[in-house]
């Protein structure tokens, strides 16, 4: 059988930073394949439009209204093929699989490609982490379209006579975009915060809104307004198979540790069936019995944890429950073990303090 042709598609603004490395992952990954790169700006003015009309194969020009999806319809009008994979500019291919996105194509013609993102964020004292998701990128233009003015996302044409329904695409990005001072992060939770609300008064209740305002909100140091409305989200009983249902879940325990709301959180307990698969909730759950003093329980969570493969943050089954579990140890008087903890850590930093402080003793 013949090969689909596919459009790779994004939206740009001020993005000379990443825009040369960016299509330029994409001819890397793709080479001696039939892909077409397709950027729409919207309103770069520090040479973005140059380095796009140098590189890509299609350029466009969306003047900008404070909706996101807008922008994301436009450039899906720009392109020639039917199957669209839909990136960022601050999102790099590492890795791409042609056949099995042929074999998607093929096997799933009516269903939307999720793509393994990995995403690079700095805490507030400048310390680097990744956590990983998987976001729907990859369909059919003709059958889906994007919804929602901020953290847009993808949803059946009112016309197609399709159901949402997704699969994994064998395709991986290096995500740059959270990498940011904290200034910056502070800058853009602001604006997203602003869309987020607005986009809530016209549809009121929408869980995944709900969830991304008190995403803005955690990052703009707002734990009880963020708290709230996570609550709004979990109390709209959303479906906890999507990924951000897990992530909302993961991010609602850590808000009332914060808060130091600990009994409150050990209400999360409740929700083992459908989240224990996922290596943060199991590692929450092991911070919410430590900080409520059962000790046993935070071990025997912590220690499941080790053996998920499931994991949104990078060390959410591996050196982070085992740096607690040598914290637990320690506590216990067992310092032998807390030892041998805080050595399976590899090079993670608390723990490697760890070990240099029960060297001085």
């Amino acid at each position: 059988m013949k090969d689909v042709p596919i459009s790779v598609v994004a939206i740009s603004k001020n993005e000379n930073e990443n825009i040369r490395r960016f299509i330029t992952s994409i001819r890397d990954a793709f080479s001696g394949h039939p892909v077409e790169i397709v950027v729409d700006d919207t309103g770069s003015d520090d040479g973005t439009r140059e380095v796009i009309g140098e590189l890509a194969d299609v350029t466009g020009d969306f003047k900008w209204v404070s909706d996101f999806s807008k922008a994301r319809n436009h450039s899906l009008s720009l392109v020639s093929n039917k199957w669209v994979l839909v990136l960022d500019c601050d999102e790099f291919v590492t890795y791409a699989y042609w056949n099995g996105l042929q074999r998607f194509i093929q096997e799933n013609p009516r269903a939307v490609g999720r793509l393994e993102r990995k995403n690079r964020t700095v805490d507030e004292k400048g310390t680097p982490s990744i956590y990983r998701d998987e976001v729907e990128r990859f369909f059919d233009r003709n059958l889906y379209h994007y919804t929602g003015s901020i953290h847009e996302q993808v949803r059946p044409r009112d016309d197609a006579g399709v159901s949402m329904s997704w699969g994994k695409i064998p395709l991986t990005v290096d995500h740059v975009g959270y990498a940011l001072s904290p200034e910056k992060m502070r800058e853009k939770a602001e604006r997203d915060l602003e869309l987020l609300l607005k986009e809530l008064e016209q549809t009121p209740g929408d869980p995944y809104i709900c969830f991304q305002i008190g995403q803005s909100m955690s990052v703009l140091g707002d734990k009880a307004g963020a708290a709230d409305f996570y609550e709004m989200a979990i109390n709209a009983d959303p479906d906890p198979r999507l990924e951000y249902v897990q992530m909302l879940i993961v991010a609602y325990g850590y808000t009332l540790t914060d808060l130091g709301r600990n009994e409150d959180a050990l209400s999360l307990a409740a929700l083992y069936e459908e989240f224990g698969g996922v290596a943060d909730y199991v590692c929450l759950m092991g911070l919410i019995y430590l900080r409520n003093g059962m000790l046993e329980d935070a071990v025997r969570e912590y220690e499941r944890a080790c053996g998920i493969v499931k994991s949104f943050s990078e060390g959410a089954n591996t050196y982070i429950p085992r740096y607690n579990l040598g914290i637990i140890r320690e506590m216990s008087g067992n310092v032998r073990e807390a030892e041998k903890m805080y050595r399976a850590c590899g090079e993670y930093g608390p723990a490697l303090n760890r070990l240099k402080l029960l060297k001085q003793r």
